[in-house]
């Protein structure tokens, strides 16, 4: 990680982000398990896997980030991916999230209940190359028994090559998006 957090400088079109970047991994950028994180002033950059991936996610906060050009295939990866949060009060705000194969974000909860509201963030142009790539934007997701709150405002979308904001609930589970 590069950087020193001192300045609030990680917007889009910036070279550098005061809060680190995180770049070039041949895994994903950030790996989360069980724990809880707050990121802050950071860009995350041509990573192989996930940009951020965690499981079993028990706080979640980003605030002023880059995701971009993260993924080198569809599946299990996503710009930002978050498998079973557990948190209750999740926050996403002011991130610019864009060039991931498959999703740019997707929460996806299958055995637990979570809450996130994504705010104020550029989710956008999600690859398609090869052909037939890139698929949504923000995809919020349940299935088994699982439950998530998720809200999506004053969010702009666009460029995304299926949907730009997704939801599927399945099973018992519960999905209350907005």
């Amino acid at each position: 990680v590069s950087g020193n957090g001192a300045a609030n400088t990680c917007k889009t079109g910036t070279t550098t982000c005061s809060g680190g970047t995180i770049q070039s991994s041949t895994g994903d950028g950030i790996s989360l398990t069980s724990t809880k994180v707050n990121l802050t002033l950071m860009w995350i950059k041509n990573n192989a896997n996930s940009g951020i991936k965690g499981t079993t996610v028990a706080g979640f906060t980003a605030t002023d980030i880059l995701v971009q050009n993260n993924t080198n295939a569809a599946g299990e990866q996503a710009g930002i991916l978050i498998n079973d949060l557990t948190d209750s009060n999740a926050q996403v705000t002011r991130a610019d999230v864009s060039g991931s194969k498959e999703d740019n974000v997707r929460i996806h909860n299958s055995s637990t209940t979570g809450t996130i509201t994504i705010s104020n963030c550029f989710v956008h142009d999600n690859d398609s190359n090869p052909v037939g790539a890139g698929n949504n934007g923000i995809f919020f997701q349940t299935n088994n028994s699982a439950h998530l709150t998720a809200t999506a405002q004053n969010c702009q979308l666009n460029g995304n090559r299926t949907i730009s904001l997704s939801g599927d609930a399945g099973d018992t589970s519960v999905l209350s998006a907005s």
